[in-house]
């Protein structure tokens, strides 16, 4: 908040303010452009890259009483950031508390998430989706959740850079089952990979699963909080070598060959 007796800068003038320090000019050639005092500069773009906003931040005080349509915004900014933090997701949806996203979210039903969709195409399906009750994700919530989000920009994202149709694997939950859920992958043009239910022996994300999640768990401090979990999980993946994803990918003919031989029953592996 600007002291008593100034004048905030407007959103437009910080942005000037930080475009043209961007350019290289120095804050008192952008006070003589603008001018704006040379502290004022200074400080304007330093609000910018502490919190990439032009502007203000939400006053303290007693938090702004939610309407429908303030609760639809919410909403929409999480389906839309499913792994971002409350209180990133409260600044973008037009600053509101993280007490307030918790109980708008938990009201709506949704599920936070820790995982993200670009450390592995198939993570996104890999959340419960147990049935009603349980705690896990029914057809609606799936479809809304993770089809409709994060999955289909990723899905989107690697056909458009590697020029080759992408498959997507599903467990055979009975959320990925739903008509429902048939119908949204149709519309939304997602193709699934056919395989035997329940043969995680054949799928080669569960040793690689395995391996993130063990390494996110030896590391001090990764269950403080979700953004402390997210950049575990990010070094873990960046950690993984080629080598490893390579040498599992390897195993895979083998592991087809004693599927065949134990006809299909589980293999130790």
């Amino acid at each position: 908040m600007a002291p008593a007796g100034t004048t905030e800068l407007s959103s437009t003038k910080r942005s000037q303010i930080v475009t043209l320090r961007k350019e290289g000019l120095t804050y008192g050639q952008i006070d003589a452009r603008l001018g704006v005092a040379q502290l004022t500069c200074c400080k304007a773009f330093q609000h910018y890259k502490a919190h990439k906003t032009f502007h203000s931040l939400r006053r303290s005080g007693r938090p702004q009483a939610l309407t429908l349509y303030n609760k639809q915004i919410i909403i929409r900014t999480i389906r839309q950031h499913c792994f971002w933090s409350y209180k990133k997701v409260g600044m973008e949806a037009g600053g509101y508390t993280e007490l307030q996203l918790h109980r708008v979210v938990r009201k709506a039903g949704y599920h936070r998430y820790v995982a993200h969709c670009n450390l592995y195409l198939s993570i996104a399906t890999r959340h419960s989706c147990t049935s009603r009750g349980r705690g896990g994700l029914d057809a609606e919530r799936y479809v809304a959740q993770v089809l409709e989000g994060p999955l289909l920009a990723f899905y989107t994202q690697m056909q458009d850079q590697t020029g080759k149709r992408m498959l997507v694997v599903e467990d055979g939950a009975p959320a990925h089952k739903a008509k429902v859920t048939e119908k949204a992958r149709q519309q939304l043009g997602i193709k699934q990979l056919e395989h035997p239910l329940s043969s995680p022996d054949l799928n080669p994300i569960k040793p690689l699963w395995f391996k993130l999640k063990k390494r996110v768990q030896d590391t001090p401090g990764a269950y403080k909080s979700l953004d402390s979990l997210w950049e575990a999980a990010k070094v873990a993946w960046e950690e993984m070598s080629d080598e490893v994803v390579r040498w599992e990918m390897s195993k895979m003919g083998v592991r087809v060959w004693e599927v065949l031989k134990v006809h299909g029953r589980h293999i130790r592996f």
